[in-house]
């Protein structure tokens, strides 16, 4: 019969003992046992295992969080894996002549998404830097944590706004939605007022991608092909909101990344902080409170680790 963890236990230690810690007792390794019933008496008992306890279930939930980080780690590591993928998927669809929207298009769920990290005015630059050019031009306005990105497309005496993308601040974070304004009420518009637009091909913008770069692609195909197609065409075969989500990603992704980086090495900082005030405020050995002026544990005669330079964190 397997023997009783109680019995190592005086009568007034069992009595001294709710419920709860009693079970907490019995779970204990038998060398940790021996150790609190030999070293505690029944007064001072319940509290050397309340903190026992306390120290243990602070382990667990600093493995559980531990476990979280490497889950997040391991999912970026995943999504960055497809995102190469989707640009192997976009070059051979180049090739075969299918156009690399046609292929980009499954890359991206929806109008919206959202990126830890980022400060909308983070992503303005690369849009500009994408998108001007003698095809298309990239202004942006608003407030700084309500910006809004309008991709136009130049015609021959004016400019007609195509795609919008906006970027809000939100919470630690930028959500980002990118509206295509190639409806047909736009395009009503655009063609009530005679708008004409500039350099517009599917054809040869689908002979050049393939050795060319999007904007090589887009300024040769101007020069060499027909103008006058509608807006929704415009917008299909300049590719405008894949290439807006793949600057937008490359660019979000990158600063996401450093961001997570730096919240985990903060975390395990302060982890390490935290564990530092506990060995300083109770023996690492033994768990029991050292006193103002112990210099050693007065339970099993451990030394005191040294006072964090640091305050602790969780007195703040």
């Amino acid at each position: 019969m397997p023997d009783d963890p109680l019995r190592k236990l005086s009568a007034e230690q069992q009595a001294a003992l709710d419920a709860d810690l009693t079970a907490f007792f019995a779970q204990l390794p038998p060398a940790d046992q021996v150790f609190f019933a030999s070293q505690f008496s029944a007064m001072d008992l319940p509290a050397a295992l309340a903190r026992k306890r306390e120290l243990a279930q602070r382990n667990i939930r600093r493995r559980e969080r531990a476990a979280r980080v490497k889950a997040e780690v391991d999912a970026k590591a995943a999504e960055a894996a497809e995102s190469a993928d989707d640009d192997l998927l976009s070059a051979a669809a180049a090739v075969l002549g299918i156009g690399a929207g046609a292929a980009a298009g499954a890359a991206i769920s929806g109008n919206t998404a959202f990126f830890r990290g980022v400060e909308p005015a983070d992503l303005v630059e690369p849009l500009r830097a994408e998108f001007n050019s003698s095809q298309t031009v990239a202004a942006a306005g608003g407030p700084p944590d309500a910006l809004n990105v309008t991709i136009f497309l130049l015609g021959q005496f004016d400019r007609v706004a195509a795609m919008t993308v906006n970027l809000v601040a939100r919470d630690d974070g930028t959500e980002i939605k990118v509206n295509d304004l190639s409806t047909r009420g736009v395009l009503a518009v655009v063609t009530s007022g005679g708008a004409k637009l500039l350099d517009v091909a599917s054809k040869g913008l689908r002979l050049l991608s393939g050795r060319l770069t999007p904007g090589q692609a887009v300024d040769v195909a101007g020069q060499t092909l027909a103008s006058s197609a509608d807006l929704a065409e415009a917008v299909a075969n300049l590719q405008l909101k894949e290439r807006a989500w793949k600057v937008i990603r490359q660019t979000a992704e990158a600063i996401e990344a450093a961001y997570e980086d730096r919240l985990k090495q903060e975390r395990a900082a302060r982890a390490l902080l935290e564990a530092a005030w506990d060995r300083f405020t109770h023996c690492p050995t033994c768990g029991v409170a050292f006193g103002a002026e112990d210099a050693t544990c007065r339970v099993c005669g451990t030394a005191r680790p040294e006072k964090p330079l640091t305050p602790d964190p969780r007195q703040q």
